[in-house]
C-alpha cells in the first residue's frame, strides 16, 4: 500500500518535474508582463568617503559622484526615483593612512530584484596625508610713502604669531607668515584687518 504512491512518483517524475517547469515558466512571464525590467543609469549617486581619520587628509581630487546602470523592474526603479537614499555609494578609508591607495566603491542598493550593469568608477586613486600644525610670528610688510612731515611709527600686529594646519608636504614648505598693509597718504593711526599669506623659501604663497 505504502509502495504504490512511491512507484507513482517515480514512474511519473519526469512528468511532474516538466509540470514544475512548465508552470513556473508561465509565471515568470506573467510577472514579467505586468512589471517589465527595464535598464537604465540611475543617478547621480553622491560618493562619500567613510572612516577617515581625523589626522588624516585627502589631497587628491576623487569624483563628487558615481554612474551606476541597474537592471530592475519597473516597480523597483519607482520606488529608487522616488527615494534616493535607498542608494548609497561610498570610499571606505577605515586604517589608512598616509600614502597612495586604489580604493574599490563600495555600493548599497536598499531594494530588490536588481542587477547591477555597470558601475563607474569602480575604484578610484587616492592620496592621503598626515594633518599636521606648526607656529609662525607674523612678519609685516609696510608699503607705501607717507606726506611730508609725517613720520611711521612702530607697527602694533594682533596676533602677533598664527597657527598653520593643513597636509604635511605643504605645511613643511612654509617658511614665513607675512602681511602687507600700505600706507600711502596716510595722516593719522588708522587700524586694518589684513590677509595673511603663507610663503615657501622663494616667496610663493603655499595653498590648501
Amino acid at each position: 500500500m505504502f509502495l504504490a504512491p512511491l512507484r507513482w512518483i517515480a514512474k511519473n517524475l519526469g512528468t511532474l518535474v516538466l509540470a514544475f517547469v512548465l508552470a513556473l515558466f508561465v509565471w515568470v512571464t506573467a510577472v514579467l508582463t505586468q512589471d517589465p525590467n527595464e535598464e537604465a543609469v540611475l543617478g547621480p549617486v553622491t560618493l562619500e568617503m567613510l572612516g577617515q581619520g581625523a589626522d588624516m587628509l585627502l589631497v587628491s581630487e576623487v569624483p563628487a559622484e558615481v554612474r551606476v546602470t541597474l537592471r530592475a523592474p519597473k516597480s523597483v526603479w519607482a520606488q529608487l526615483n522616488n527615494e534616493p537614499a535607498r542608494v548609497q555609494a561610498w570610499l571606505d578609508l577605515s586604517g589608512l593612512g598616509a600614502g597612495e591607495y586604489i580604493v574599490p566603491v563600495k555600493l548599497r542598493i536598499d531594494a530588490s530584484p536588481i542587477r547591477v550593469v555597470f558601475l563607474d568608477p569602480q575604484e578610484v586613486r587616492l592620496t592621503l596625508e598626515n594633518l599636521i600644525s606648526k607656529d609662525f610670528t607674523v612678519q609685516l610688510a609696510v608699503n607705501g610713502d607717507l606726506p611730508l612731515g609725517y613720520r611711521q611709527g612702530a607697527p602694533q600686529i594682533e596676533p602677533l604669531e598664527v597657527t598653520v594646519s593643513g597636509p604635511e608636504s605643504a605645511v613643511n614648505r612654509v617658511v614665513q607668515v607675512r602681511a602687507a598693509v600700505d600706507i600711502t597718504g596716510a595722516i593719522e593711526t588708522f587700524k586694518r584687518s589684513v590677509v595673511l599669506r603663507a610663503l615657501d623659501a622663494n616667496d610663493n604663497q603655499v595653498n590648501n
